[in-house]
């Protein structure tokens, strides 16, 4: 099975301040090693897509994506697949990519979106996938709001089906996930409990699942995706496979 994964890299840049002189220093930085390492072992191939790349080589149609058996979305927003360089830099028409791949799901293709400051809402809101063609494709209503509910103490799901076996593979717990309402047709492997006290905001709605805990989502038909993923019962075979 071919994957396409999309995001994971960011740029850091410094300032240094030492007494009245001052000098900067930029890096690059690639988080993507570990999942990568994770889909390789399962005999998965990953065609990776770094974010700043993401504006001019993200796949343009439904087509194109059918190269791939699943697409994931890991901290990279709406922004950077909406405005390929020509739409940004010359207003230049394009193809939805956000469009595209809600097709390319209901095509039957796997679509997986893992937490992160750009994921789902995201930090300040600034990953902007409410009402948007993915948000359709995926199995929450997402806030347009910052959703993140951040708990520096960590946070402990609840178990709901304990036999099921991606269970066995669980991380330590998360420090922060985001609180992304669940569609109602959906079942939850894991819930997350209420912050005290809670926010409109950032409090995570009942049934919310942290996208950084490796609990998968259940489909009524079985299908599950693995750590805070989506993918519509079309995809199970997909979903199931990673």
């Amino acid at each position: 099975m071919r994957v396409l994964l999309a995001g994971e890299s960011w740029v850091t840049h410094s300032v240094h301040v030492k007494g009245v002189d001052s000098f900067d220093t930029s890096t690059y930085v690639e988080g993507a090693g570990r999942l990568i390492e994770a889909l390789e072992a399962a005999q998965i191939e990953v065609d990776y897509l770094p974010a700043h790349l993401v504006p001019a080589r993200f796949p343009a149609t439904p087509a194109d994506l059918g190269a791939y058996g699943a697409v994931i979305l890991s901290d990279i927003g709406a922004n950077s697949l909406l405005l390929a360089p020509d739409t940004f830099e010359r207003s230049a028409a394009a193809p939805n990519r956000l469009a595209s791949v809600e097709q390319y799901v209901r095509d039957s293709g796997g679509l997986l979106m893992i937490g992160g400051y750009l994921s789902f809402a995201g930090i300040e809101g600034k990953a902007r996938y409410h009402h948007t063609p993915v948000e359709s494709a995926l199995p929450v209503t997402i806030s347009p709001h910052d959703d993140r509910a951040e708990r520096p103490e960590g946070v402990h799901p609840a178990v709901t089906e304990p036999g099921h076996p991606v269970l066995a593979a669980a991380s330590p717990p998360p420090r922060s996930w985001s609180a992304a309402t669940p569609t109602p047709s959906w079942s939850w492997a894991a819930t997350a409990p209420a912050a005290a006290p809670p926010s409109p905001r950032t409090a995570p709605r009942t049934g919310a699942r942290p996208p950084s805990w490796p609990g998968p989502a259940t489909t009524p038909s079985g299908a599950t995706c693995s750590t805070g993923c989506a993918a519509s019962d079309a995809r199970a075979r997909h979903a199931r496979s990673l």
